[in-house]
């Protein structure tokens, strides 16, 4: 923590294999970095090392990973218009805007391999994968807003803590992984995502894609609806889904676990219970649908089980964590968490605004906007996950946040908040830039406070 009192500021210690000039990159589908390099336009450097903080899409740093705290704390994540460079200014050339860049050509629905080639191995916590929105604008830069909020694949591992592992935790050399894409058409880019156990950063991907029609157009049916889990135990995982419709009607549904088909069940059957897997094990399921003219569906939302310890009993969920607001307006705040988990599938969240329950969220979504407040005030928010057998969890992290003023133009300064160099905050009526990175641990820090002129700026 800073000195109180002398406006020093503290810097995250990056491990020393985090310095690496090589890493890892996607070789196929090739990613952009992958074919500038194939072209003479990127060095091998760079295109190992598009490194940058983990945790997208937060972007704030110093926050501890909510499955595995004992992983360092990240850095910052690149910011938008900087997010297919990692923030890297040698390869800013990956983060221009516009349509020309190649693309594989795939299907919605389609499994598709995404290999990740390693020059130096990290030990890892896990690998998302982001798609951009349906109405995405390519002629803009990519950002936050560019891409949905959660992920649509993940590969994770939950062992910890990583210095307990120094094996397990490597990835395999080169690492595949066999993913259903989104239903989507067209010009698409896909944001993949390596995250390092012990370090503060990732490494960052995009791969062009083009989408094209599906086949047999309008004789699909429509993807099952609303997958979740059951009851989870050391040996089954049970699940349901919504029914499938269409022109032509369905004939069956098929399960698949980590890719690979593990049932078929018939149309009028809305659910399936695994008896196959193992205790203590992470398992990924999504369903689709076959319909009479053998056309089948895209794939329903992807859930994830986490079986039980042999014998085990169901825990209450986790806790929600890294609660954190963003786009902070005068009467709304938006506010984003980490999926909680519990062997009987979490059935809501509860958000919390200065002690009552203003919304209830449904997974998978972990994201929403608190609107009707009033400008120039401030409030407290936090989260609790409660899963299918009404077990809630412990409370999120609290934060606290202040709407911006009638009129402001940027978000209004806030105390326990990590500050980036270049960011606008408002405060006493006026925005304010930040010259030094810091936490603003106290109010001697706040913009316009004597002795703070180290920190901040009046904004033009």
């Amino acid at each position: 923590m800073p000195i109180r009192n002398s406006k020093a500021i503290s810097r995250p210690k990056i491990n020393d294999d985090a310095l690496s000039s090589r890493h890892g990159h996607i070789s196929s589908p090739p990613s952009r970095a992958y074919r500038l390099w194939q072209a003479g336009e990127l060095d091998t450097g760079e295109l190992n090392q598009l490194e940058g903080g983990k945790f997208f899409p937060l972007t704030a740093g110093g926050v501890r990973d909510s499955l595995a705290p004992t992983d360092e704390a990240n850095v910052a994540p690149p910011p938008d218009g900087k997010i297919a460079s990692g923030g890297h200014p040698t390869a800013q050339a990956l983060d221009a805007p516009g349509r020309q860049w190649p693309k594989s050509t795939v299907y919605s629905a389609e499994i598709l391999d995404f290999t990740w080639a390693f020059t130096a191995p990290h030990k890892t916590r896990r690998f998302n994968y982001f798609v951009t929105k349906v109405g995405w604008n390519p002629d803009h830069l990519l950002s936050r807003a560019q891409f949905d909020p959660l992920p649509f694949w993940q590969e994770e591992s939950a062992l910890q803590p990583h210095w307990d592992h120094p094996e397990a935790l490597l990835p395999a050399n080169p690492s595949r992984h066999e993913i259903p894409l989104p239903e989507r058409e067209g010009y698409h880019v896909v944001l993949a995502i390596w995250e390092i156990a012990n370090t503060p950063m990732a490494f960052y991907q995009v791969v062009d894609l083009d989408f094209l029609p599906a086949e047999g157009g309008d004789e699909r049916p429509s993807a099952p609806a609303h997958l979740t889990l059951g009851t989870v135990t050391d040996s089954t995982v049970a699940l349901a889904w919504g029914a499938s419709s269409g022109a032509s009607p369905v004939a069956h549904y098929l399960v698949l676990r980590d890719g690979i088909q593990v049932a078929q069940v018939g149309a009028s059957i809305l659910g399936w219970t695994d008896t196959t897997v193992a205790p203590s094990t992470s398992y990924h399921y999504f369903v689709t649908a076959i319909a009479a003219n053998g056309h089948s569906s895209a794939p329903s939302n992807t859930v994830t089980a986490v079986t039980q310890a042999p014998g085990g009993e169901n825990p209450r969920p986790t806790r929600p964590e890294n609660l954190h607001a963003m786009n902070i307006t005068a009467t709304s705040v938006e506010l984003m968490w980490s999926a909680a988990s519990s062997s009987a599938g979490i059935a809501r969240y509860k958000l919390q605004r200065l002690g009552d329950v203003v919304q209830v969220v449904l997974p998978p979504q972990t994201h929403t906007i608190d609107t009707g407040l009033a400008p120039n005030t401030q409030v407290a928010y936090l989260v609790y996950a409660e899963d299918n057998n009404g077990r809630q969890s412990a409370s999120s992290n609290i934060i606290v946040v202040r709407t911006r003023a009638d009129g402001g133009t940027e978000p209004a300064w806030a105390l326990n908040t990590l500050y980036t160099a270049g960011v606008l905050v408002g405060h006493n009526g006026r925005d304010w830039r930040c010259l030094q990175t810091h936490t603003s641990y106290t109010a001697d820090w706040a913009p316009g406070a004597p002795g703070a002129e180290s920190l901040w700026v009046p904004a033009p």
